[in-house]
This record gives C-alpha cells, sequence and structure tokens, in this order.
C-alpha cells in the first residue's frame, strides 16, 4: 500500500517548464493526475481489494457480498465523473489563457488607435479644426486604453498561473497552441443523452440503495422476523423506489438543460464565425481603399480594431462551445465523440477487473465508454449510448474529424 500511495502522489502535476508548443491535448492529459480523480482511483483499489477478499470468504453473506460490489462500482462511476470533471476545469483554465492572450492583442491595439486619435485631435487643434475639449477627450480615451492594457495584462498572468497548477508545467502563454477542429464535435442527442444517466453516480447510487432494500426485504422471512421488522423494510423498499425515481426526474431534467446549453453554444460559434467572416472581408476591402488613397490611416487603424474585436468573440463562442460540450459530457456521462482523451477508458486505461480497451478505439474518435465495473453490472447500463447530431446542432464551420 505505501508503494501505491507513492506512485499516486507522484503522479500528480509538478511544475516542470514546456519547452516547446503546448496544446489541448496536452493539457488534457493532465485530467488523471488532478487530486481529486487520483483519490478516487486510491479507494477503488482498495473497495477492488476488499472485494476480491469477500468473494473469497466462504463465510461472506449475501449482503456483504451485494455491498462490496457496489462499492466497487460506485467508486468506478466517481472515477469516471472527476474525470470528466477534470477535463472541464482543465479546459476553462486553458481557454481563459487564450482568450485573455487574444484580449492583450486588443487592448494593445486600442493603445494604438487612441494614439493615433489623440495626435489627430492636437493637429486640428493647431489648424483650428479643433478645439481643447477634442484633445481632452481623446486624452481621456489614451488613459482608458493604457488601463484596459494593463489590466489585460495582469488578467494573461492569472490565466496562465491556473493553468500551469492546472498541469503541472510552467508554460508560456505565447506557444500555447489554438484548439484544434476535432475537438468541436457533434451535440449528442437528447434519447443518447437520457440513455447514458444510469452511469452517473447519482443513479448508480440511489439504484443500490434500492437494490439492498429489495434485497433486505427478501432476506426476512416470517419465521425468524417479526411482522413489524418486515413492515419496517418494505417501507424502506417504497421510499427508495420514490428516491431514485426523483434522481431520475432531477438528472433528466439537469440532461436536457446540457444539451439546450450545448446547442446554444454551437449556434453562437457559428453566429461569431460568420460574423468574424464578414469583419475579414471589411477588413480587406478597407486595406484596398487605404492603398487606393480613399481612407485615412486612422479609419484603417479602426476597421484593424473591429476585426481584432470580431476575432476575439469568435475565439470566446469556440471555447464556449468546446467548454459545453465537456460540460454536457461530465453532467450525463454521455461519451462525446472524438479525440481518445475525451474518453475515460481510452485514456486511463483498464481498472481493477477490466480489460484493456480495444487498441483499435484510441484515437479513432469512436471509442465506447468503458463497460460494466468489476463486481456487479451499473444498474440500467447494459448498452452503451451512440453519440449523433441533432439538427442544427454543429458548429456550422465544419468543424470534425
Amino acid at each position: 500500500m505505501k508503494r501505491l500511495m507513492i506512485a499516486l502522489v507522484g503522479a500528480l502535476p509538478l511544475l516542470l517548464p514546456a519547452a516547446h508548443a503546448f496544446g489541448f491535448q496536452d493539457a488534457l492529459q493532465a485530467a488523471q493526475s488532478r487530486p481529486d480523480a487520483v483519490t478516487k482511483r486510491l479507494q477503488l483499489l482498495n473497495d477492488a481489494n476488499e472485494l476480491v477478499r469477500v468473494e473469497g470468504d466462504p463465510l461472506a453473506l449475501k449482503m456483504d457480498l451485494t455491498k462490496a460490489r457496489q462499492a466497487v462500482a460506485l467508486d468506478r462511476a466517481q472515477l469516471e465523473k472527476a474525470y470528466d470533471d477534470a477535463l472541464v476545469q482543465i479546459a476553462q483554465a486553458y481557454t481563459g489563457v487564450l482568450e485573455a492572450r487574444e484580449q492583450v492583442a486588443v487592448a494593445q491595439k486600442g493603445v494604438e488607435v487612441a494614439q493615433a486619435s489623440l495626435d489627430i485631435a492636437k493637429i486640428r487643434r493647431g489648424n483650428g479644426s479643433g478645439t481643447d475639449l477634442d484633445v481632452q477627450n481623446a486624452q481621456v480615451s489614451l488613459d482608458n486604453a493604457n488601463k484596459g492594457a494593463l489590466t489585460a495584462s495582469k488578467s494573461l498572468g492569472v490565466a496562465l498561473a491556473n493553468l500551469e497548477g492546472m498541469v503541472g508545467q510552467t508554460l508560456d502563454a505565447s506557444k500555447l497552441e489554438p484548439i484544434p477542429a476535432a475537438f468541436l464535435v457533434p451535440v449528442p442527442s437528447v434519447d443518447a443523452t437520457l440513455a447514458a444517466l444510469p452511469r452517473t453516480p447519482q443513479l448508480v447510487q440511489s439504484q443500490q440503495g434500492l437494490t439492498l432494500a429489495q434485497l433486505g426485504v427478501e432476506l426476512l422471512d416470517p419465521s425468524y422476523a417479526s411482522a413489524s421488522q418486515i413492515e419496517s423494510a418494505k417501507t424502506q423498499l417504497e421510499t427508495s423506489q420514490k428516491l431514485v425515481a426523483e434522481a431520475k426526474r432531477g438528472l433528466q431534467i439537469q440532461a436536457r438543460n446540457l444539451v439546450v446549453q450545448a446547442q446554444s453554444a454551437a449556434e453562437s460559434n457559428r453566429i461569431e464565425q460568420q460574423s468574424l467572416a464578414n469583419t475579414n472581408q471589411s477588413l480587406g476591402f478597407a486595406a484596398d481603399r487605404l492603398k487606393s488613397g480613399l481612407i485615412p490611416k486612422i479609419q484603417y487603424q479602426q476597421a484593424q480594431l473591429s476585426q481584432m474585436q470580431a476575432a476575439l468573440s469568435a475565439l470566446q463562442a469556440r471555447d464556449g462551445y468546446v467548454v459545453a460540450l465537456l460540460q454536457l459530457q461530465a453532467g450525463t456521462q454521455v461519451q462525446l465523440q472524438g479525440p481518445s482523451v475525451y474518453d475515460f477508458s481510452a485514456t486511463v486505461g483498464p481498472l481493477p477487473g477490466e480489460a484493456a480497451p480495444p487498441s483499435s478505439g484510441a484515437g479513432t474518435g469512436t471509442p465506447a465508454r468503458s463497460g460494466p465495473p468489476p463486481g456487479g453490472t451499473m444498474p440500467g447500463s447494459t448498452t452503451t449510448p451512440g453519440t449523433t447530431t441533432p439538427g442544427g446542432s454543429g458548429d456550422g464551420a465544419g468543424h470534425g474529424q
């Protein structure tokens, strides 16, 4: 056990330098080393060992075996949830740096435009076509632009430190790569999402309570149990049935909301990418007009600033789509059909009592989530739902694998 603890602690991220470009895939690989995931894996290993002991005990009772198997099943579900939650946290940290970096560039361009506007205001005041108030207003705009640039720079530092803590590496913000299009996968359908809910820790745990209550009734017999004991066990069974039904209803509402959020994020991404394309076209026209002497330089600089602001909005929408997809997976356990790092079993590898996933699935974007945990089948998880694309849920920018 001491060696196991050392190995698990060693899996926690340490701040190591990253001397090369760092990508989204690299960042997500740190999910299995996040503290909660490491803790849940240790709990699973401990309970798996206990299950082996109970199964090998000829004096073990049916209730003992059931509880031991349920402990492993719940640990497995909680570990998978911890991994998916870590993916969300890392994605938010990574996109935070990308957006903060873009905000710094926009702020710097804003300073450039504000400085040019101040220079023009001074020229116009000098030739009598402007006033002192114009100069004062331009100066205030420049001061605000400088303040915004300083704030953006500080925000980038905070965002980068947050990501470094997540992945355990010292990073250069300028070397972070954009998120590849392969990560912008189709939104799973509502049906596929609802079918995945029995894998969530909440439903696994509530269903296990129902199983224990059913077993409690089955193990009581009037020959050795009083009528009140039997009635109490039946009451507990009815309560457990209601709790399972309530848990299902709550998760179904949450699942539908998460699907809608992901679909909305996909649509926002489509709109912002189209808006960026239009702004790029407008910037091209402005460049042509500048070369032809039809507009002053300040007007072209303003067009550049507008294009950079549109690029920032498009980046935020794109990042928001990726995060919404991962939040959907974390909240429902539905499998995203994307890079293998999205898939828990393909990344983490076989757990106690499990066979290794087929090698052909890794990296193909089509691996199914792993089967039932050792020691018992998760209630309602006899099949793994597929992922389909609901109408209008694409990102509209040709993203895919």
